[in-house]
């Protein structure tokens, strides 16, 4: 017979602030910063009953009873701002950062700083592109940009075991070491591409290219067996990933019947 017994909360706080403006030459700027917290409350308790007594189903009418309990407490907190411009749909430019900070981190008030930048050029909306019936549509754009991934909870710990030897309680080293400088992983993302449309929008082409870099992995790394330990968390290995996305549209039909 087994009972278990869940309590999991989350809150989030956010507050944005935007504000447009548009100059006499059509050149429009969104301003946007904002903050934001999250907290992160789960508690979970099992009790899990064997060898019951005859017909009974209640935990406590066991020979073996084993209880468990996890707890999770987390708090993260983070802000950004952010500037688009756009200059008559011609060119369209992003500014921004953002700031991050968590309970997970080895130093919890320190802030780990994640900025982005893009810029899009529609070519075709120039008065040199003309009326082209074929190729209606062409933008060429660039992006780059960081992210970052909070440690898992209790990686900066070391967490003690229990045990019971002749009936006396006590506790245990466990096999794995926290590590208090233990830091987020660091995401970077450059990608170009553009967009086309041809035939009056008949054919929509998009193309990407894209290059990503994982720097500072959170993994739990194998250490020296006489520190009393056998692993231990880190930041440590890197990992990148390349390729390219193609997407085609097409409008085979478009009639009214």
């Amino acid at each position: 017979s087994a009972i278990t017994t869940a309590t999991n909360t989350n809150t989030n706080y956010s507050a944005f602030l935007v504000h447009n403006y548009t100059t006499n030459d059509d050149v429009s700027f969104t301003t946007q910063v904002g903050v934001t917290n999250q907290q992160f409350s789960r508690n979970i308790v099992s009790v899990i009953a064997s060898d019951l007594i005859a017909s009974e189903t209640n935990v406590d009418q066991a020979a073996n009873i084993n209880a468990n309990q996890s707890r999770l407490e987390q708090e993260d907190f983070g802000f950004f701002a952010q500037e688009e411009f756009n200059y008559q749909d011609k060119f369209i430019a992003t500014l921004g950062v953002t700031g991050d900070k968590s309970t997970n981190n080895g130093d919890i008030n320190e802030f780990f700083y994640y900025p982005k930048a893009s810029l899009a050029i529609n070519l075709s909306n120039f008065d040199f592109w003309g009326d082209n019936d074929f190729l209606n549509r062409f933008k060429v754009r660039a992006a780059y940009g960081e992210a970052g991934t909070f440690a898992a909870f209790g990686s900066l710990f070391t967490i003690l075991g229990n045990t019971l030897i002749d009936n006396n309680v006590g506790i245990i080293v466990p096999t794995t070491r926290g590590n208090p400088n233990i830091s987020p992983e660091r995401q970077k993302e450059f990608e170009i591409g553009f967009d086309a449309g041809l035939l009056n929008d008949r054919i929509s082409v998009e193309f990407t290219y894209y290059k990503k870099k994982v720097q500072d992995l959170l993994l739990q790394a194998n250490i020296e067996p006489s520190s009393g330990f056998s692993r231990e968390w880190v930041n440590a290995g890197e990992l990148e990933n390349r390729g390219f996305e193609i997407g085609i549209n097409i409008k085979a039909f478009d009639s009214e019947n």
